[in-house]
């Protein structure tokens, strides 16, 4: 009997191995709860409990000291509650779009290697 369970223990750990998946699989959760309701929010690493937030339509996101700085964003969510999705854009005053619209609720992962330039509620 202890072979058996034994031989079942380490079949069960080696099933668990193969369908771990990897740290790097997917990007670490930001934390959400730092956004106030009605806000979008632009986060620099997985870790920040200080994201930039914006109530309403941002022409220009350099009033985030981050983004001044030349850092990048990490991460971008959407807490607003009038049902409206988010459109960033590249450059300021809502040039050049970049990705889909960021549906209320919705958190998305940027490339980390550029910030938008400004973002609007329009989606």
């Amino acid at each position: 009997m202890a072979r058996l369970t034994a031989a079942v223990a380490v079949t069960v750990g080696a099933i668990a191995a193969t369908t771990a998946a990897p740290a790097s699989a997917a990007p670490s959760a930001v934390n959400t709860r730092a956004c106030p309701s009605q806000y979008f929010c632009a986060y620099h690493t997985s870790g920040d409990n200080y994201p930039c937030k914006w109530k309403d339509d941002a022409p220009n996101w350099d009033n985030c000291s981050w983004v001044q700085d030349g850092k990048f964003t990490y991460a971008v969510y959407n807490n607003g509650t009038s049902g409206r999705g988010v459109t960033m854009y590249r450059y300021h005053n809502y040039s050049s779009p970049i990705g889909a619209c960021v549906k209320r609720g919705q958190v998305v992962y940027l490339a980390n290697n550029y910030s938008p330039g400004s973002s609007k509620w329009n989606c």
